[in-house]
């Protein structure tokens, strides 16, 4: 399964859990991803490092947990448009697709930047890796790999659940 592919499930999931919190009069936070199929964000994430160097980078997907006012002032300035140049405030979740073409894990970088937690979508072998933050606030630790059968958790967003048979369509029909 390619990565636009299992791009178009992630999203459908997130919109899902969304609509559900939102029927239901609850916060739900937002995530951003990148443009696929007409369909996203166009955007850059600009992470200061504990180290004190800043990195660049342009991951899958965003998530935040409180609709952060700066956010709100950076896409009134840009309109309707799908184009947000850079973003500079640390998610608490951060998703990267990664495939044979992928070279490496970016865990230290977002570890140095303090996020909470950063997936690895793995195309190649169906699973989902996940990172959280160690007790020295600024070192992503592993957590734990997810397999079909598995449904990726996190305390950060309240009732979600991520199925791998879903991201990877790995369900086999008897």
């Amino acid at each position: 399964m390619d990565k636009n592919e299992i791009a178009d499930r992630i999203k459908l999931i997130f919109d899902n859990y969304f609509k559900n919190k939102k029927e239901a009069g609850e916060s739900h936070g937002l995530v951003l991803f990148q443009v696929s199929k007409g369909f996203g964000y166009d955007f850059e994430l600009e992470l200061g490092l504990s180290s004190g160097k800043k990195e660049l980078l342009k991951p899958f997907a965003m998530y935040y947990s409180e609709m952060n006012k700066n956010f709100n002032e950076i896409n009134k300035e840009k309109g309707n448009s799908l184009k947000i140049s850079r973003i500079n405030l640390v998610p608490d979740i951060v998703i990267d697709i990664q495939d044979k073409n992928t070279k490496s894990s970016k865990k230290e970088i977002y570890g140095g930047s303090g996020i909470s937690e950063y997936w690895e979508i793995n195309t190649d072998k169906n699973d989902i890796i996940v990172y959280r933050l160690s007790e020295d606030k600024f070192k992503l630790k592993f957590y734990s790999t997810y397999y079909p059968g598995d449904k990726v958790r996190t305390p950060i967003m309240k009732g979600f659940a991520l199925s791998i048979h879903d991201v990877f369509n790995t369900r086999v029909s008897l």
